[in-house]
């Protein structure tokens, strides 16, 4: 490979790192930010990834002086250092492999540093699961690419159609090139782009959606991946993503509410943990949940407006599974007639799939109050 130029970070950013790694926590710079230090030029904002849970992270800056804003749609903390703004975000356990193949569709997107100094996980350096530092400069001292290519993480089976737009832009910025390989998984996919979306709400709103998601789950779990994470073994007691093609099935014909519901348990498998007793707890679970929503929701090509009141229902459901007659005035003032319509609309559906009758019946009582 070419030689590859020292990462020089700006202070303020080195300042957010050096904090959570006194704290004893792995924490890497990637994404776009990387990519353009990489080729001398000077990013607007800098992303990092940690192993530090997201309400720790808010703790460890809370009292430094800096600016700090939690943005909970994407389940990160923000701290800005004196003009430069640092988004961090959180990945579970030693998974950073995984988060890093979430949030990057390119492999130079990919690329992580760490600044850390010594040895041992996390320690100084680059990590470059898929070659990303090959596609910047070349694999060979001899022959240093012109310009960056682009090339997906993703293989054909897995491949994202909506990333070929954000492709063609930084090709048509003239300052990179499109790879063979990338090429041709955009001649293959880029029909499916459009309809896509149009297939799977048209599916989502059918009279019999519980018996196609059933029956044909590895299609649709092919078309959003990270359903998959629901089959995991040990998460539950119950078959989540079963359990999620029921409530569905039992739900009101409301496209927003089917979305909540299948995308409600997806943080559970992430915060899944078990006490001395054996018991599960999913501490975090909507906060993940929504963050996966909104990744699924965007790469469909939803609009800003639908994923905001999926977002919405998967956030608060909870708070209306307490509605009563005593306080149902209460809540329709928070959430509105409409919003509040929905919350108990999605727990009739839970309520009806879980074999709870009796409280269905009593949030379907109060629908007809808001």
């Amino acid at each position: 490979m070419t030689h590859i130029p020292d990462l020089e970070l700006p202070k303020q950013v080195a300042e957010v790192l050096n904090k959570l790694y006194e704290h004893s926590y792995n924490a890497y710079v990637y994404g776009e930010c990387v990519r353009e230090l990489l080729r001398g030029q000077t990013p607007f904002e800098y992303s990092v990834l940690t192993d530090c849970e997201g309400q720790r992270i808010a703790a460890i800056f809370d009292n430094c002086g800096y600016k700090l804003e939690v943005n909970e749609a994407e389940g990160e903390v923000v701290v800005t250092v004196l003009g430069i703004a640092v988004s961090i975000g959180s990945y579970h356990e030693s998974e950073l492999k995984t988060e890093l193949e979430m949030r990057c569709a390119f492999t130079f997107n990919a690329i992580a540093f760490s600044a850390k100094r010594g040895s041992g996980e996390g320690g100084y350096g680059f990590t470059d699961y898929w070659n990303g530092l090959e596609a910047m400069f070349g694999k060979s001292p001899t022959e240093p690419l012109e310009k960056p290519e682009i090339v997906f993480l993703e293989e054909n089976a897995t491949f994202n159609p909506h990333d070929i737009l954000p492709a063609l832009e930084l090709y048509a910025r003239g300052d990179f090139v499109i790879s063979d390989s990338a090429n041709a998984l955009i001649l293959l996919n880029y029909t499916k782009a459009v309809a896509v979306r149009e297939e799977i709400e048209e599916i989502l709103m059918g009279k019999n959606v519980r018996d196609v998601l059933s029956e044909y789950c590895d299609i649709f779990t092919a078309l959003i991946p990270e359903l998959k994470m629901l089959e995991r073994e040990g998460i539950a007691d119950t078959d989540l993503l079963g359990q999620s093609f029921r409530r569905m099935g039992l739900s009101s014909p409301s496209l927003t509410l089917r979305y909540a519901l299948l995308f409600y348990e997806l943080g559970k498998p992430d915060c899944h943990s078990c006490d001395a007793d054996g018991v599960s707890h999913y501490y975090g679970h909507l906060e993940r949940s929504q963050i996966y929503t909104r990744r699924i929701m965007t790469r469909l090509g939803c609009r800003t407006g639908d994923i905001s009141e999926v977002c919405d229902i998967i956030e608060n459901a909870h708070m209306a599974a307490a509605a009563e007659m005593s306080n149902l005035a209460d809540l329709r003032d928070r959430y509105g007639g409409l919003g509040l319509k929905q919350l108990l609309q999605f727990n009739v559906a839970v309520g009806r799939a879980d074999f709870d009758e009796k409280a269905a019946m009593n949030y379907k009582k109060l629908i007809g109050f808001v």
